[in-house]
């Protein structure tokens, strides 16, 4: 028997799919915290739960997508390969008409990575903290994340704009 399964049976409202991992997710949470006598909340343990995946996809997108970026441009690589634009920065040229050879590309590479993490572990909670079906879940964390994604490059093109990185 899958550790938690009785846990996630005595809870009589759950519904959908997500729902029955954020009851495994909080299982596991108060089953750490049973050692030291805490109550959590299911706001606390959703809390914890946005913390470890923004840190996570912080990591993953920056050390392993952006990192890698950044050593083909700069001529690091050992691979000669040609240099694939990010659409992060694509987006963000011809939208906002930046000049590319002015843009700090590491400061946008650390800041585009931040907002990712941000956007996935946002629309993952809250997806996670609805109780409907599995349909509708996805319908409203779709969008979440199209909305979140447009505002968030908007403000950021906005600022670079601002700071004078424009045509």
């Amino acid at each position: 028997m899958f550790l938690g399964n009785s846990y996630i049976n005595n809870k009589s409202k759950i519904k959908g799919g997500t729902a029955k991992i954020f009851a495994l997710w909080e299982y596991w949470v108060l089953s750490f915290f049973i050692f030291k006598e805490v109550k959590m909340s299911k706001l606390e343990a959703s809390l914890i739960l946005y913390i470890i995946l923004f840190i996570i996809i912080f990591l993953i997108d920056y050390l392993f997508i952006k990192r890698k970026y950044l050593k083909i441009l700069n001529g690091k690589s050992k691979k000669k390969k040609r240099v694939k634009e990010l659409t992060e920065i694509v987006y963000l040229i011809g939208k906002f008409k930046l000049e590319k050879d002015k843009l700090p590309i590491n400061k946008i590479l650390i800041i585009s990575s931040l907002i990712n993490a941000f956007i996935i572990s946002l629309v993952s909670v809250i997806v996670m903290l609805i109780n409907i079906n599995v349909t509708l879940q996805l319908i409203i964390g779709f969008i979440l994340l199209i909305s979140l994604i447009y505002s968030l490059y908007e403000i950021l093109g906005m600022y670079l704009v601002k700071k004078g990185y424009g045509k």
